[in-house]
């Protein structure tokens, strides 16, 4: 249920319905910590799409390569600072966290036709082909190199965009603390209370929330 008290933010209406279109999510996101064009990520996003070319129809290794050739010179960088989970920013300078850098890959696919699906394996953010029996998974953040299915943990599991932002919302406040960066800390926490969830992960979020609070004063 959305809190009243954030009634009129885009990103807090996104995160409390069904699964929203990931690129139009994870902007909101971003303008929960600052301004974002958003049609400019549209664009940049579009652009890198007709770069690779319209892959629908290719065999599924064939459009990996392809993706490939657009998206993996993509640097993976620590999550300290909005601007790595950012896709603004990660466009431009070429690098981002991990999750951001995946997100990168779900969404070119979708807009040259190859249906990708985001995995969570122990924390790590892969991408498949989802199509039943393509068993093509590869790591965004190590240029696209494909893992060997074997090697994936059995707890691997499909990522939602509400999961995928978990994550990048996750990742930055970790690294904010890290970082010394108490007050990003704190937004990137409560901006996960947004985002559904059961009753105990709830009260885990908010008792989180109170000890960052907590040492702020």
């Amino acid at each position: 249920m959305l809190d009243p008290d954030r009634s009129s933010s885009p990103y807090a209406q996104l995160a409390c319905g069904s699964c929203p279109a990931l690129d139009e999510f994870l902007v909101a996101m971003v303008a929960e910590f600052r301004r974002i064009d958003r049609d400019a990520v549209l664009f940049a996003l579009d652009r890198l799409a007709l770069d690779a070319g319209l892959l629908e129809g290719l065999p599924p290794q064939e459009q990996l390569d392809a993706l490939r050739t657009v998206l993996g010179d993509l640097e993976p960088i620590a999550a300290d600072h909005v601007d790595a989970v950012a896709l603004d920013r990660v466009l431009a300078f070429r690098q981002g966290h991990p999750t951001a850098i995946a997100a990168l890959w779900l969404l070119v696919g979708r807009r040259t036709g190859v249906p990708l699906g985001a995995l969570s394996a122990e924390g790590r953010p892969l991408v498949a082909d989802a199509r039943p029996g393509a068993g093509l998974v590869v790591d965004p953040a190590a240029g696209g190199r494909r893992v060997p299915l074997h090697e994936l943990p059995d707890e691997a599991r499909w990522r939602c965009p509400h999961q995928i932002a978990y994550g990048m919302l996750t990742a930055l406040a970790s690294g904010a603390m890290e970082r010394g960066d108490l007050a990003l800390a704190i937004r990137a926490a409560e901006l996960r209370l947004d985002l559904p969830c059961d009753a105990e992960s709830r009260r885990v979020l908010e008792l989180e929330v109170s000890r960052l609070r907590a040492r702020l004063h």
